[in-house]
């Protein structure tokens, strides 16, 4: 069983998901890249 490692690879779809919402998304220590999102 091949597991490939990555380095935060859907940080930059969540980050420009969330850019003109007032939320935060907050990263979950997982290895899928989940986040909670944190309205203010």
């Amino acid at each position: 069983m091949s597991m490939r490692l990555y380095r935060n690879p859907p940080r930059p779809a969540v980050d420009a998901f969330m850019a003109d919402r007032s939320e935060v998304p907050i990263p979950m220590p997982d290895k899928s890249g989940s986040v909670v999102i944190v309205k203010q």
